[in-house]
């Protein structure tokens, strides 16, 4: 599971099955900083004792799986919801292509998103652009990645696997 660094109280995350498991150092993996380079950052991993999960701690500035800014992304979906007024940052060939395809999957998850987050939104049916609208006047987009973390353990982009609440097979 990927956790925003935000989120931690401490050096180490809580388990997210209970908080009284112990948790400890599980190594880490390297993520490429960002889509135009070969840059890499060291992410932290951890592991519960207890239950088995793993989890990485996943800083404020990197959106989920993918390797592009949150601040670009956000600046971008603010351009695509609002043409002629969103402030687009400069941005590389191997950027523009990475911000268009989040912005197509973006569009996919629209239904799926306005299900999860209910009567948060107000439009019934939301255009993508609309959605966007709604999420941002509530806040920016490293508070919405929180907010579909926790407690609706799902991602702007996509309803990630290590995000599922993970279950015991005891039989």
């Amino acid at each position: 599971m990927q956790i925003r660094e935000s989120t931690l109280k401490g050096d180490r995350p809580l388990c997210h099955v209970d908080p009284s498991h112990t948790v400890h150092s599980h190594g880490s993996y390297e993520r490429f900083k960002n889509c135009n380079s070969s840059e890499v950052e060291t992410i932290l991993r951890f592991l519960c004792l207890f239950c088995g999960r793993t989890f990485s701690v996943l800083p404020e500035r990197f959106l989920p799986y993918r390797a592009i800014s949150v601040a670009k992304v956000e600046a971008h979906f603010d351009a695509q919801a609002n043409p002629g007024h969103g402030r687009e940052e400069s941005v590389t060939e191997n950027e523009k292509g990475c911000l268009k395809r989040a912005w197509a999957r973006f569009k996919q998850r629209v239904c799926s998103l306005t299900a999860t987050l209910g009567q948060m939104i107000e439009a019934v049916k939301p255009t993508a652009s609309q959605l966007w609208n709604q999420l941002r006047r509530q806040s920016n987009l490293k508070k919405i990645l929180l907010q579909l973390a926790n407690p609706f353990n799902t991602s702007l982009l996509a309803d990630y696997r290590c995000l599922i609440p993970w279950t015991w097979d005891v039989g």
